[in-house]
């Protein structure tokens, strides 16, 4: 298992579709749970949503992606571009520590 680090970016003028998938979006994170280290919205310096940032648990970059593109804000078009890096947890709280 590895981890993958997916970085979306919102398109312009996606708030109204955000609102439209959110309900369906919340249900499907429910049923990947499982897979996720950590999740939630990317805000700019007002509180307006720019973005998703998601730490996946899966075996590839290429599962990462179809996790992705299996959520309703994808299909609604919330998202425009996005970014999947494998990612090291290496220190902090949420990983109990550190890995050295």
């Amino acid at each position: 298992m590895s981890y993958f680090a997916i970085v979306s970016h919102d398109a312009p003028d996606s708030a109204g579709p955000r609102d439209t998938a959110r309900g369906a979006h919340f249900a499907h994170i429910e049923t990947i749970l499982d897979k996720i280290a950590v999740a939630g919205p990317l805000k700019d310096a007002g509180g307006n949503n720019i973005g998703s940032l998601v730490v996946l648990k899966c075996e590839s970059a290429a599962e990462a992606e179809a996790i992705l593109k299996s959520d309703p804000c994808f299909a609604a078009g919330v998202w425009n571009r996005w970014d999947i890096y494998p990612f090291l947890p290496a220190a902090g709280e949420w990983i109990g520590g550190k890995i050295w």
